[in-house]
């Protein structure tokens, strides 16, 4: 049984990554998976997306963020201009 691994975008002990760690205690023991916890708020989070949107889509790996610009941008990178985005 091959665990999950959690790319969070955000620094650990903030709240993405309490709420996170939380909800996905409860999830792993009803569904007894284990799961790996990876923190990487570099590049407010971009990192952590781009690593789950290059990870083989096998299921195991997923993004934990707050940011709609991090998972914006991970995902439509070609047609995304970051300058174009209101502060």
């Amino acid at each position: 049984n091959k665990p999950i691994t959690i790319h969070i975008a955000n620094a650990a002990g903030g709240a993405n990554d309490l709420a996170t760690r939380i909800v996905l205690e409860k999830v792993s023991q009803n569904i007894n998976q284990k799961f790996i916890y990876i923190n990487d708020p570099t590049a407010a989070g971009y990192n952590a997306a781009n690593r789950v949107v290059n990870a083989p889509a096998d299921g195991y790996n997923f993004l934990s963020t707050f940011s709609w610009y991090t998972t914006s941008y991970a995902y439509f990178k070609d047609k995304f201009d970051m300058s174009q985005m209101d502060s």
